[in-house]
């Protein structure tokens, strides 16, 4: 295991550590909550490019929760939701 930080503006202009076809997993987490469709989009294309055959694409994003109006009005965080048929 190898863990990549990376910055959204690096890998979208290509400035990676890595070559591309040379990823096993790209995994992400907290990420895409914030991001819009498009960008969402266009980070997947890129990412594609570093993966091994048979890599994988890993990301994980909110669909709703309980906490969610508390969280907004309270903490000002606000996130965007996707559900299953969103991501798909």
């Amino acid at each position: 295991v190898q863990p990549l930080r990376l910055d959204i503006r690096d890998l979208l202009r290509s400035r990676l550590d890595v070559g591309p076809g040379t990823l096993d997993l790209v995994y992400s987490s907290g990420l895409f909550d914030y991001q819009s469709d498009d960008l969402i989009v266009a980070l997947l294309e890129k990412l594609k490019g570093y993966l091994k055959p048979g890599g994988r694409i890993l990301f994980g994003n909110f669909a709703d929760h309980v906490g969610r109006t508390a969280m907004e009005l309270c903490a000002e965080w606000v996130l965007i939701y996707r559900d299953r048929a969103d991501l798909h």
